[in-house]
């Protein structure tokens, strides 16, 4: 499983996917989930996702995808596009590089991990101090062109909180409120979840499996393993458009393995 996020350049795009495409064996959503659960066995697959809602993934990768016929599924919040917002840290970001300088300085590293109290209001004077000179994000029309191709969406709750900082009850709200816009807007909506930031918790995998969720997709940088449970897949991020190399590392687990190997304190290299 990879995950995606924006894709600048289309040219570089297109470039890489045909790369994945000689060497991986690229499936679907059904088919995934299928492996996901052990239905089905396939080496070397790989299931093509992509997180946010960023538009360049409809402007640059979606001309790529749709003419190797390759299905996609987008990972968005609804709520970011009823808003016309973009996510939090592209907001923070804009505001930063444009000169705003909040009381208390935080990163977005550390806003990640701050209180939910605290990030919104982080986001709140930074929009304040944009005003109407914010990054244009998806919105309907846009998101419209992704479906009307033959790709898939996925919920990525309502407004891409850090689950692990609300309470039970917003949890709840936020992947509820998105999964009701989805089975709304949607045909055909296949229910699968990816966690955003990657941070799972045991209430959230409570909801989703209530709301009858085949899959819910984390963002640890490993392999997914088959067999190994739906409510926690691994999922790779790969950088889009990045040099064959890079690409080739990451999708073979590698890079995953040096990554999670400096986390815990091992010497990778030389």
């Amino acid at each position: 499983m990879v995950a995606f996020h924006g894709v600048p350049d289309r040219r570089a795009f297109e470039t890489q996917l045909s790369f994945i495409l000689k060497n991986w064996d690229v499936v679907s959503t059904p088919e995934a989930l299928d492996l996901i659960h052990a239905r089905s066995k396939r080496r070397h697959a790989v299931w093509i996702t992509f997180d946010d809602g960023d538009p360049t993934v409809v402007a640059n990768a979606l001309p790529a995808l749709a003419a190797a016929g390759v299905e996609a599924t987008l990972f968005i919040c609804p709520g970011l596009i009823e808003d016309g917002a973009p996510p939090w840290w592209i907001t923070v970001r804009d505001a930063l590089d444009a000169g705003w300088r909040p009381q208390k300085s935080l990163s977005i590293t550390d806003l990640k991990t701050a209180p939910h109290q605290v990030l919104k209001r982080h986001e709140h004077e930074a929009m304040s101090f944009l005003g109407t000179h914010r990054t244009p994000w998806l919105d309907a029309r846009t998101l419209e062109m992704w479906v009307q191709a033959g790709m898939r969406l996925g919920n990525h709750s309502w407004s891409h909180p850090s689950l692990p900082r609300l309470t039970p009850t917003e949890q709840s709200a936020e992947i509820e409120l998105a999964d009701t816009w989805l089975r709304t807007n949607t045909v055909d909506f296949i229910p699968v979840f990816a966690y955003p930031s990657g941070f799972a918790t045991p209430e959230a995998q409570a909801k989703l499996t209530q709301l009858g969720y085949h899959a819910s997709l984390l963002h640890d940088h490993r392999l997914a393993r088959r067999g190994a449970g739906p409510q926690s897949v691994s999922r790779l991020r790969l950088d889009a458009g990045v040099d064959r190399r890079r690409t080739r590392a990451v999708l073979s687990g590698a890079h995953g393995a040096a990554y999670a190997g400096a986390r815990n304190g091992l010497h990778i290299g030389p």
